[in-house]
């Protein structure tokens, strides 16, 4: 495959912030999440940050293995798609947000 720029080591390492940095605050949302959801729910924005993590976990090494050699390892820019396909981490965390509402909506209309 034919890329026309190469990235520097710098710009590399700058993807994993933004991994570690979204992992952090998926943290905060997973607490949140264990308190007010269901388990159902609770489990599903656990394997949407897993799957959205995993991704860009997968992006950033290529894009540093392509910084250092310049050589593509296509295996990690196609899991990153894989991973990503139809934005299958968001979609699982839309779906907890919807959950978590209907769940709200439910025992406010119980009491």
């Amino acid at each position: 495959m034919l890329y026309l720029f190469r990235p520097s080591v710098i710009l590399a390492l700058l993807d994993y912030v933004q991994v570690i940095l979204f992992a952090i605050g998926m943290v905060y949302l997973i607490k949140y999440a264990k308190r007010n959801s269901t388990k159902t729910a609770l489990l599903l924005v656990i394997i949407g940050t897993c799957i959205a993590t995993l991704a860009g976990i997968s992006k950033a090494s290529w894009k540093l293995i392509f910084a250092i050699t310049g050589n593509s390892v296509d295996i990690l820019n196609k899991c990153t798609y894989v991973w990503l396909s139809n934005r299958n981490g968001f979609h699982i965390r839309i779906y907890d947000y919807l959950a978590r509402k209907t769940k709200q909506k439910s025992s406010k209309t119980a009491h």
